[in-house]
C-alpha cells in the first residue's frame, strides 16, 4: 500500500496493531501507532486497549502505563476493558516485588 501512496486508515491499522500485539510484537505494533500519529490517522480507544493489552501481555507495565497516559493525554476516554488491562498489569508488578503503586 505505502508503495502506491495509499496509508491505511484508522481501522486497517488498529487490526494489525491488534494482531501484533497477540503475537506479542509490541515493538513493531508500537511503531505502527507511532507511523499512524505521523500519517495524521487518531488512534481510537480499540487501538490503545491493544497497546496497553499488549505490553500487559509481556510485562512491560510502565510502558502499558505510558500509552495510557498518552490516550488520556488525547482525550480519550478509557473503559473497563482499559481498566481490567491495567488492574491486571499493576497486579503482577506489585506481586512481583514492584514498589509503583496504581
Amino acid at each position: 500500500m505505502a508503495d502506491r501512496g495509499v496509508r491505511p486508515n484508522v481501522v486497517t491499522c488498529g487490526t494489525v496493531i491488534s494482531g501484533l500485539c497477540r503475537i506479542r510484537e509490541v515493538d513493531l505494533a508500537l511503531e505502527l501507532h507511532r507511523n499512524m500519529v505521523k500519517w495524521k490517522r487518531s488512534p481510537n480507544l480499540i487501538t490503545y486497549n491493544s497497546l496497553i493489552h499488549g505490553f500487559r501481555n509481556v510485562g512491560r507495565v510502565s510502558e502499558a502505563m505510558r500509552v495510557f497516559d498518552e490516550m488520556l493525554s488525547r482525550e480519550i476516554s478509557a473503559d473497563v476493558v482499559t481498566y481490567t488491562c491495567l488492574i491486571y498489569a499493576v497486579s503482577i508488578w506489585f506481586f512481583n516485588g514492584s514498589e509503583r503503586v496504581f
